[in-house]
């Protein structure tokens, strides 16, 4: 897309237009279908990661089944317009990546950490804490590719 904009960040939940989403498909050379543009918009509103049961969930009673939505995830996440996620409790989880280089890093920007509730199972995105900063005292890190934080939320407590 030309015009790289801060609220493609995961977990921000902000609004982004149809026509911003065309272009991002178009500059992938994707196919701007009406499942992948309400699946991104979707995405871009949210403020965590969504299963493909929870995207489902918000874009059937739109007339969207579920393996149109899942052919949807596949295809955008091969593209790394969204990332998948494993958070260890067999549940996939998405979320929207950044392009490359946007506000920084590409590193700031899709690795950032998660928090889970071992209770209800919700997941956060925290951000990029300064992890890299507090290791680097006692031992060489090159990148840190995951932090995955858990514990009860405070809905469950």
């Amino acid at each position: 897309m030309t015009d790289t904009r801060s609220d493609f960040h995961p977990g921000v939940g902000g609004e982004i237009s149809t026509e911003e989403i065309k272009q991002w498909l178009k500059s992938n050379k994707l196919r701007c279908t009406s499942a992948r543009i309400a699946v991104l918009k979707l995405m871009a509103r949210s403020q965590f990661p969504l299963s493909h049961a929870e995207i489902a969930d918000e874009l059937m009673p739109g007339g969207f089944d579920k393996s149109t939505i899942f052919r949807s995830l596949q295809e955008l996440s091969k593209k790394r317009l969204i990332r998948k996620i494993d958070l260890g409790d067999q549940v996939r989880r998405y979320e929207l990546a950044l392009p490359a280089g946007e506000n920084g890093s590409e590193e700031f920007e899709n690795n950032h950490s998660h928090f889970m509730c071992t209770s209800c199972n919700k997941v956060l995105c925290l951000g990029n804490p300064p992890l890299k900063e507090l290791l680097s005292q006692n031992v060489t890190i090159y990148k840190i590719q995951e932090v995955l934080l858990k514990g009860i939320c405070s809905e469950c407590r």
